[in-house]
């Protein structure tokens, strides 16, 4: 009966979200520079978009889907620098309510350390002066990338700036900070850490030579010493924060490949915006060649110009995705973050997105100047190489592990060949990788749960994937979460016996609140699946992707902001209730996306 009371009720709200759906926001916009070095932005009336430096559409189906839908193209015959401006003007004009609304929500999270502003004062110093110097050298493309970035960024604050209410403004190191949110996930931690070594007046034992290194092959011998981990810090567990599901799949014929990715992360980030960048920059300040990378479709916040999920279609033909992964090694965090010689992981992603023409370039650019923050399991899927009905070729899958000092990345098309599945679940698989960041000594204190082979996730990825058969099987794989009925969902330690986080997709809210959990990452609290993203080489060929917005609610209650006992969380701008419909998002032009209902909401509760 509710399975169909939801049906009824979303196609009662569809049909009347046809008539009044709000039209789209659209803005274009045209930059100059004074000899002194003033931006002069002018708006460009509708019908001249050829001569802008960027135009954007924005649709805001929020309340009706769970995403607005944003859509940012620049000028090719604008300098670099002028389009990245404009689009980021572009999209903090068009988006900026909602972006109020995040920086309200989340805003405490990214002020949780005194040490954070030097820490990125010194980090902006280091990266300016790179900037710099490398303008003397016009063959640079990694700078160059991210000097663009960067410019972006402040025309997305100057853009937001322009729109908002003086109570209102937001500084660019606000907007920094939002996009650093990931790489924070590491750098407070450390930063804690490296404060209470200095507080208590001893040096953090010596890890031995952490060296910066992209591994190709397994087993390498690092010279490591044994790992630090400490089990008094409390949030121990929580490190890497279990974010996200992701699952590479391959039909036995290899007649098509599949990737999705589930982010998880705080109830209070549940505003999210789909976005298109179309940016006709070049390699570098002086090359004629327009970047590989110029389109990318991928799940989104408002005020990122990144995903932060990750999930990423681009134009070069790759498609990529992420799962967080814990550091609980101390030392890594004591020897291995530092502001000076690194770049945040945001800006790497970015550059590596625009540049890389392969799975294995992509690992490449990604691993220079490793900031050892926000360390994730990247699988880069190579869609230039997936010839559907032929064995899969070498290359069409590499696996990127990351921590402080230290890459892993390699050639994982065989497992995938083999195994036809790869899955992501917040573990390294990389053995060097696994050793080097504590998850042994883990195993070892809270059991399977930290294991690559027997955790809850890889024996439900194990056993869901074979299910797989078309795209709408595979939607539903990423979506599920039965811990109540399913054997793999028990947990013997925990009372009642069973655990939301035992899912594809992540339920933790749904843990009860007086019930009896062995470790945090396992308890009750603040922390579900927020969507899910698909796509597969069909839907690929168009630049398509099939996405749904909220915690999972196929075999679960929809998550509703009146009902759960974590409704003190800042939730400003939010819905009530998440039992969204699948979306099939298709960008045609300058005229946003189109979006057709896939499937109704919350299909098996």
């Amino acid at each position: 009966m509710a399975a169909m009371a939801h049906v009824a009720s979303f196609l009662l709200l569809w049909s009347l979200l046809v008539c009044i759906a709000a039209e789209p926001l659209r803005l274009s916009v045209s930059i100059s520079r004074t000899e002194s070095g003033e931006i002069k932005v002018s708006e460009v009336p509708n019908g001249g978009e050829d001569h802008a430096c960027a135009s954007g559409v924005y649709q805001r189906e929020y309340t009706n889907l769970g995403w607005n839908f944003l859509q940012i193209t620049t000028g090719a015959s604008c300098p670099d620098p002028d389009q990245a401006y404009a689009a980021g003007f572009v999209e903090g004009a068009l988006t900026w309510e909602m972006t109020w609304d995040h920086w309200q929500n989340t805003k405490d999270a990214l002020s949780a350390s005194d040490e954070l502003p030097a820490f990125l004062a010194a980090n902006d110093k280091y990266v300016s002066g790179e900037i710099a110097a490398e303008h003397l050298n016009s063959s640079e493309a990694f700078w160059w990338q991210v000097s663009l970035v960067l410019e972006q960024l402040k025309g997305l604050a100057a853009g937001y700036n322009s729109y908002a209410s003086t109570s209102k403004k937001l500084t660019l190191d606000d907007f920094l900070r939002m996009n650093s949110d990931g790489d924070f996930y590491d750098l407070i931690p450390a930063l804690k850490l490296k404060k209470k070594d200095s507080v208590g007046g001893h040096l953090a034992r010596k890890f031995g030579a952490l060296r910066q290194t992209v591994e190709r092959t397994l087993g390498i011998n690092t010279g490591r010493t044994e790992p630090n981990v400490n089990f008094d810090d409390e949030d121990l567990t929580l490190r890497g924060q279990q974010k996200c599901s992701a699952l590479v799949k391959v039909m036995p014929d290899f007649s098509e490949i599949f990737v999705a990715q589930a982010a998880f992360s705080g109830l209070e980030e549940l505003l999210r915006i789909y976005k298109l960048y179309d940016f006709a920059f070049h390699t570098t300040a002086k090359s004629a060649d327009v970047i590989p990378g110029r389109r990318s479709a991928f799940s989104s916040y408002p005020a990122h110009v990144i995903s932060g999920d990750d999930f990423y279609l681009i134009s070069s033909g790759i498609v990529a995705v992420e799962t967080t992964i814990g550091t609980f090694n101390d030392d890594l965090y004591r020897n291995g973050i530092t502001p000076e010689g690194s770049v945040f992981e945001w800006l790497r992603n970015m550059v590596a997105n625009r540049l890389a023409t392969s799975a294995e370039q992509w690992t490449s650019i990604f691993s220079q100047h490793n900031s050892g923050t926000y360390n994730n399991q990247w699988l880069i899927v190579d869609f230039n190489l997936f010839e559907p009905g032929e064995p899969l070729k070498d290359g069409t899958l590499y696996v990127l592990e990351q921590y402080p000092g230290y890459i892993a990345a390699y050639d994982a098309t065989e497992e995938l060949r083999t195994a036809n599945y790869f899955a992501s679940y917040n573990t390294p698989h990389n053995k060097t990788a696994y050793e080097l960041a504590g998850y042994p000594a883990m195993v070892t204190k809270f059991g399977d749960f930290y294991t690559v082979e027997n955790s809850p996730r890889a024996h439900l990825f194990a056993r869901e994937h074979v299910k797989v058969t078309d795209i709408d099987s595979f939607k539903h794989t990423v979506r599920y979460n039965d811990f109540k009925n399913d054997p793999l969902g028990r947990c013997a330690n925990c009372t009642p016996p069973y655990n939301g986080e035992f899912g594809i997709s992540s339920r933790g809210d749904l843990n009860v609140a007086n019930g009896s959990y062995p470790f945090k990452a396992v308890s009750h609290r603040d922390h579900a699946s927020l969507d899910a993203k698909v796509t597969s080489g069909a839907l690929f060929k168009s630049f398509s992707s099939i996405v749904v917005a909220g915690p999972t609610c196929d075999q679960q209650p929809p998550f509703d902001w009146s009902t759960s006992d974590f409704n003190y969380l800042p939730h400003q701008g939010h819905v009530t209730e998440y039992a969204f419909p699948w979306v099939k998002v298709d960008w045609e032009g300058l005229r946003g996306a189109t979006l057709t209902i896939n499937s109704t909401a919350c299909s098996a509760y």
